[in-house]
């Protein structure tokens, strides 16, 4: 059995929660919904959020080139709660 959870992290639900009632608000004149459009959109929506964690993770592995850490030295178990904190805020 699928256990589905909340949603927790607030951007994300808020921005999903956009797009699925733009979706359901719009149906055509035949009731369809546009479900290509929203899952287009959906798509932009998770490459953005993959751009930002990408160039999040650059930019960490320069700050601890310039305190001079070694990146490759750098405790990886770190990098999810660390990308959490500064992601989650913006």
């Amino acid at each position: 059995m699928d256990k589905f959870t909340e949603i927790k992290n607030e951007r994300f639900r808020s921005e999903i929660c956009k797009l699925m009632s733009e979706m359901l608000d719009n149906p055509d004149k035949y009731g369809i919904y546009p479900t290509a459009k929203f899952m287009s959109r959906m798509e932009d929506f998770v490459l953005k959020i993959r751009h930002e964690t990408l160039g999040w993770a650059w930019a960490k592995a320069c700050g601890l080139l310039d305190a001079e850490i070694d990146p490759r030295q750098y405790d990886q178990a770190n990098l999810i709660p660390d990308a959490s904190v500064d992601l989650d805020n913006k």
